[in-house]
C-alpha cells in the first residue's frame, strides 16, 4: 500500500465514491505516517494500542495520542 502510494490514494478514492468507509488500523506501527492522514480519504483511525494502553500513567503516550487526534 505505501510503496505504490499513488495508486492506493486513487482507489481509495473510487472505493469512497461508491460509499465504502475506510480505515486505518493500528496506527503508529509499521509504515504508518501523519503525512498519509493528510492525503488518504481516511475514515476512522484505530490508533495502536501501545500508543493507548497507558494514557492514564503515561504523559509520552497521552502527548502522542493527542497530536494524532489533533
Amino acid at each position: 500500500m505505501v510503496q505504490e502510494i499513488d495508486t492506493t490514494r486513487r482507489t481509495l478514492d473510487r472505493l469512497k465514491k461508491i460509499g465504502v468507509e475506510i480505515a486505518i488500523d493500528d496506527f503508529g506501527t509499521g509504515y504508518s505516517a501523519l503525512t498519509y492522514l493528510k492525503t488518504l480519504p481516511v475514515d476512522i483511525l484505530k490508533i495502536d494500542r501501545s500508543f493507548v494502553r497507558d494514557l492514564g500513567t503515561d504523559t509520552r503516550d497521552l502527548a502522542i495520542v493527542q497530536a494524532i487526534v489533533a
